[in-house]
């Protein structure tokens, strides 16, 4: 069945998630969101990608009708982002997935714009004049359809009277070519002849243009980037190399696409993925000026996962900061307790400052 699934904000950054219809799963869920509009999902980056992207948010106590469950930062400004477009929610454990419609509390519908009133334009018809009385001149048909226009008074066509004298016809001026008007002319002439060679001997100037390469030998950036070197069906290693050039570069778009890649097929690179986002010991670049926690803890996840125990460790630790008490801290020092079996001293030293064996 359906799960029913609401999204509430809580803070500037967290908001809760009340879903009815989901089975005792654990003390966390991973979660999706999808949009309908074109079935592409929400990433950690704020982007919208055919591949989903899973975020991990921890139950929360209390609310008997519904299951509650935190989100972080990323997830929540990605619902709010898109609060207003159709989405859907996949929801996810290691033994039960489900899938339910987004709705988002507080969401008010934008208001109506009240039309604006439209002036008559139609002209007024002039009052019947009282019996008896005079009526008023017709009025010009233009005149009729132009309002405020004023009655014209009919002009009287002035007349004039041309007297001629009959013995002594009219005569045109005579005009003589004088010497100098012979000379303008000829100068004229000779301008003219001398710009006309000099137009015709004068050879075009080619302008010269700089080498550059066609258009489909260009370098490609960005998606086009990321696209082509998938393609190419690289190594993971050679993918991560080929991001963190993209990311000195400034060409954040293909350097996380390619992180992305890389990390999703090899656990090692998901755990040097989530180095880059995590605060613990950063290492600023570009495209990851500043850390954000919730994308560490989604890759260090999937490396923990695959048995790395940095990442097991880091994994427990970034829990540990969501709360210290219920089902959350229990799996955070659980993933301790792996990684401290796997020989991370620091591991170790953290549970025994907690008490914990």
């Amino acid at each position: 069945m359906p799960l029913q699934i609401e999204f509430e904000t809580t803070a500037a950054d967290r908001g809760t998630l009340y879903v009815r219809g989901l089975p005792e799963v654990g003390p966390e869920v991973l979660v999706a969101v999808q949009r309908l509009a074109d079935e592409h999902y929400l990433t950690m980056h704020g982007l919208w990608d055919a591949t989903a992207s899973w975020f991990p948010c921890p139950r929360l106590d209390g609310d008997d009708a519904a299951s509650r469950f935190g989100t972080g930062a990323a997830l929540t400004a990605g619902i709010l982002g898109a609060a207003r477009e159709p989405l859907r929610m996949h929801l996810r454990r290691r033994d039960f997935s489900d899938v339910g419609t987004l709705r988002v509390r507080g969401l008010e519908p934008a208001p109506a714009v009240a039309p604006e009133p439209v002036a008559d334009a139609a002209p007024k018809a002039a009052p019947e004049p009282a019996p008896g009385a005079p009526r008023p001149p017709d009025r010009d048909p233009v005149q009729q359809r132009l309002p405020g226009s004023k009655d014209v008074a009919p002009a009287t066509a002035a007349r004039a009277t041309l007297t001629t004298n009959t013995a002594m016809p009219h005569r045109k001026p005579a005009h003589h070519w004088t010497g100098a008007r012979w000379m303008v002319l000829a100068l004229c002439v000779i301008c003219l002849i001398a710009l006309t060679w000099w137009y015709t001997t004068q050879k075009p100037i080619q302008p010269t243009l700089p080498n550059s390469p066609p258009p489909d030998q260009m370098p490609a950036t960005g998606k086009a980037l990321a696209d082509d070197l998938k393609r190419q069906q690289l190594a993971p290693a050679d993918l991560f190399q080929r991001a963190a050039q993209a990311d000195q570069a400034g060409d954040c778009e293909a350097a996380i696409r390619l992180f992305i890649e890389a990390a999703s097929r090899d656990a090692a690179f998901a755990d040097g993925l989530a180095r880059r986002y995590d605060s613990v010991d950063p290492q600023p670049s570009p495209c990851f000026a500043e850390p954000k926690p919730d994308s560490a803890m989604v890759w260090y996840e999937r490396a923990a996962q695959a048995g790395i125990p940095h990442a097991q460790r880091r994994y427990g630790e970034l829990l540990l900061g969501e709360t210290n008490v219920g089902p959350v801290y229990r799996d955070a020092i659980d993933w301790l307790r792996k990684a401290a079996a796997a020989g991370d001293a620091a591991a170790a030293s953290r549970l025994a400052g907690l008490g914990e064996r």
